[in-house]
């Protein structure tokens, strides 16, 4: 069961990143052509700033759901319940700072951007605000199709609804190049789709349900000491991954951070393909950790090594192919005006293959 449900969920991750991968092509190429470098310039830089906010998260919802693992293993509704309740009202006050770090961020626009006019930044950042906190306050809920093993059901309600918001930004771009407008449809659309998800859990798992949590249960729980180890990792992964756009804009300017952006929009995308591919693992070895039988325990070295060797052979494939491929693929893409140096993309692709060698 566990090796068809990770094989179902890769499925659905794979086939539905490819098609949303080309979507992305598109969109970012009539982002670029249709808005400019400087509406570019400044969703690179407001996403790279949320993702600086998102260590306000330190790493909550990975130890809740690895605790969760155990009692689904034991199929105990009652702490079921009350790990949910607990990542529902941790997620909640992860929100509430991650509002007031970006009240403190918005004054240092103007530093961070000083060739993009003051209300485009701001309208930008504004309604990035409004996208981060909506997924705060209503994502909480997939974290049980996660650990069940059953994340393709959220995958084929994201996928209709990226797929929508995907055409609809093709469509403003195109009839009604307003900049507000492109980037209101994912709000909405991303709503949406936790709403659907929300009523359908409802139906999933009608033995969850809210229960009164308290800051004992959480220190009950092991949180606070499991968040120190989270929180060194996350955001040492934060301040390596996220800084060179800020940095590259503040010092280069909006036409080198779009073309930084271009290069970085397919490795981001080929990186949520294999997040995907890896996440699909994720539930079953959660499982397998959790199963007290003697077989499961010795199956546990095989599985992690056999992880490693997929990093590894994952991370060859993936710095090859940018080496042979980005330059090319560049220039039929967005054209031969562009490009960056080649010294750019073998440094680009040596530190790809790093990364995913030690995923």
């Amino acid at each position: 069961m566990r090796t068809r449900r990770t094989l179902i969920n890769m499925a659905y991750a794979v086939g539905s990143s490819l098609l949303l991968l080309l979507l992305g092509l598109v969109t970012r190429r009539l982002l670029v052509y249709n808005f400019g470098t400087q509406i570019s310039t400044a969703s690179q830089v407001v996403t790279q700033l949320f993702n600086f906010f998102s260590i306000a998260e330190f790493g909550v919802g990975s130890v809740i759901s690895y605790r969760l693992y155990e009692q689904i293993a034991a199929q105990n509704a009652e702490k079921i319940s009350k790990y949910m309740s607990m990542y529902k009202w941790a997620y909640r006050a992860v929100g509430v700072a991650i509002a007031a770090l970006a009240l403190l961020g918005a004054a240092a626009l103007p530093w961070i951007m000083p060739d993009v006019p003051l209300l485009t930044g701001y309208t930008v950042y504004g309604l990035n605000v409004v996208s981060t906190l909506c997924s705060y306050f209503l994502v909480t809920r997939r974290l049980m199709y996660t650990c069940t093993q059953q994340g393709y059901l959220c995958t084929r309600i994201d996928f209709c609804f990226n797929v929508l918001t995907s055409l609809a930004k093709i469509a403003v771009s195109l009839w009604l190049p307003n900049y507000v407008l492109y980037f209101s449809v994912a709000i909405v659309c991303n709503v949406c789709a936790n709403l659907v998800i929300a009523r359908r859990f409802r139906k999933d798992f009608p033995y969850v349900h809210d229960v009164k949590v308290t800051l004992q249960d959480f220190q009950d729980l092991g949180i606070f000491h499991d968040l120190r180890y989270y929180l060194v990792h996350r955001l040492s992964n934060t301040i390596y991954g996220s800084s060179d756009t800020i940095v590259t804009s503040r010092m280069g300017g909006s036409v080198q951070t779009t073309l930084l952006g271009n290069y970085t929009n397919i490795s981001t995308s080929a990186t949520d393909l294999g997040n995907k591919i890896m996440d699909s693992f994720a539930a079953a070895i959660g499982n397998i950790v959790y199963d007290k039988s003697a077989a499961a325990n010795a199956h546990d070295k095989q599985v992690f090594w056999g992880m490693d060797l997929f990093s590894y052979f994952f991370g060859s494939f993936v710095a090859t192919a940018y080496f042979c491929l980005f330059q090319p693929f560049m220039e039929a893409w967005m054209g031969p005006d562009w490009l960056l140096p080649m010294g750019f993309v073998l440094v680009f692709c040596l530190n790809e293959y790093v990364g995913w060698n030690h995923r």
